[in-house]
């Protein structure tokens, strides 16, 4: 599911009856519409990372049908405040299993655009990056305020992302771009692929640790303010009013290095 404003993917992932919802958005009716229709039982609600563009439907979800929430325990903390979290949740762990009925989802730590992002590789079919790899860039390392220490965590999580089998297809958190889809509409793309068109993936492969982290920090777009507070709310510390949390929600999703927003027409943000 997408929220086209700002880009936002979510998906739900299921097999055997069950269901597990990846970053669902704020207004969580359609994933229990679809699994109402398909005869579906939500098992587990999975946030990748701490959203910081969008509020999070991932604790609300997991209250209305009874399943387990998901968050690593890093971005269960507010990276500005250093404030815990106050929304009940479940630790995801680095090679944390995930059963689908015949399936399972393997949690992989990549930090970098959050201390505690969780890439999730279904079998040997799907990766579902969250905000760490997109369709034509990769994600910003500064959105918790500390650029110059998680920029190396990015270079060297995407690096281990890289090493996985390169027919998987990649399933980001975001899109930039409609003309990103593919011709079937999905915004997706085998990893060999993003090797060799998605910009910030090209340099890493070219670039010295350091060269990297250099680009990094040159390509950062403006810092959005307001993402601050959605981190609150995500936390569970900020409980703002309907009229306030869309305000939050409103303009387009920066969480990508700007190349990609020069890119699909957006400019510098």
């Amino acid at each position: 599911m997408s929220r086209p404003a700002r880009g936002c993917l979510s998906y739900l992932v299921a097999s055997a009856g069950k269901a597990i919802v990846v970053d669902p958005l704020r207004h969580f009716h359609p994933y229990l519409d679809l699994a109402h229709g398909s005869g579906l039982a939500i098992e587990s609600v999975i946030d990748t990372h701490s959203h910081a563009d969008h509020i999070s439907g991932g604790s609300a979800l997991a209250a209305k049908t009874g399943a387990s929430y998901y968050l690593n325990p890093y971005d269960a903390i507010h990276p500005i405040d250093v404030l815990p979290a106050t929304i009940p949740y479940e630790p995801i762990r680095d090679g944390q299993t995930f059963s689908i009925g015949r399936h399972a989802l393997q949690a992989l730590h990549a930090p970098g655009h959050t201390r505690g992002l969780a890439a999730l590789r279904l079998d040997d079919s799907y990766l579902f990056t969250g905000d760490s790899i997109f369709i034509r860039s990769i994600a910003r390392p500064d959105l918790g305020g500390k650029a110059d220490a998680w920029a190396p965590l990015h270079g060297r999580s995407l690096r281990r992302l890289l090493g996985l089998p390169g027919g998987i297809i990649v399933l980001p958190g975001h899109f930039s771009s409609l003309d990103e889809a593919d011709g079937a509409g999905r915004f997706a793309a085998s990893l060999d692929d993003l090797k060799q068109r998605n910009d910030g993936l090209v340099v890493l492969q070219r670039a010295s640790e350091a060269g990297f982290v250099r680009y990094l920090l040159e390509s950062l777009p403006r810092f959005i303010p307001e993402y601050v507070d959605i981190k609150r709310v995500n936390a569970g510390l900020l409980a703002p009013a309907e009229e306030d949390a869309a305000t939050l929600e409103l303009g387009k999703n920066v969480c990508a290095l700007s190349r990609a927003y020069a890119a699909s027409g957006g400019g510098r943000q």
